[in-house]
């Protein structure tokens, strides 16, 4: 019965009107659809700079193209526009170690490397697939050998890679939240 009323909805409703009402129903159908306009218009603009980033801090960032969507704001540079003062201060005091917590596919990390000649970029992202791209990106911009990825990163791991780490440090944490936890001074004096 329900398979008969399905035939019947698909012969009787047309195809556009069929998107659109399971649009309105169905929060998952909205949110895949919106995921893969942005993945279409993200590789339109990656196509129209060839994947360098434009504008920003890290103008002449190459990115790699892939399904990871690293979005068109990225490539435009104007992803996080009010933290470009911030970056550029960063970048004139020299520090010798950049730390970056929850480093996503890479743009703070590689950006940084590239900017920084003589700064080891230290990165710790969860998603595996985050921390391939990051590889790859900091390869096709010659900065492999000074960027190191890692997964997971607690209160613990942070004060042993601070007690490690070349002197000035900068740390860099996007981590949703968890930062309160995580960047804990009283836990933590070195920071």
């Amino acid at each position: 019965m329900f398979a008969d009323i399905k035939l019947l909805v698909k012969r009787v409703i047309p195809q556009n009107a069929h998107h659109f009402i399971r649009w309105c129903m169905d929060s998952d159908y909205r949110a895949a659809s919106q995921r893969e306009r942005f993945r279409k218009v993200t590789l339109a603009v990656y196509d129209l700079t060839g994947g360098r980033v434009l504008r920003g801090p890290f103008q002449g960032l190459q990115y790699v193209r892939s399904d990871l969507i690293c979005g068109a704001c990225k490539l435009l540079g104007t992803y996080e526009r009010e933290l470009s003062g911030a970056i550029e201060r960063i970048i004139a005091k020299g520090f010798a170690t950049v730390i970056n917590i929850g480093a996503g596919e890479g743009y703070y990390s590689v950006g940084l490397a590239m900017r920084m000649p003589g700064t080891r970029v230290v990165c710790y992202e969860l998603q595996d697939h985050c921390q391939d791209y990051i590889r790859r990106m900091a390869e096709i911009n010659g900065v492999g050998e000074r960027v190191e990825i890692h997964g997971y990163c607690d209160p613990s791991c942070l004060a042993e890679r601070l007690a490690a780490a070349e002197e000035p440090i900068a740390v860099i944490c996007d981590v949703e939240g968890c930062e309160y936890e995580l960047l804990d001074p009283v836990s933590m004096p070195r920071l």
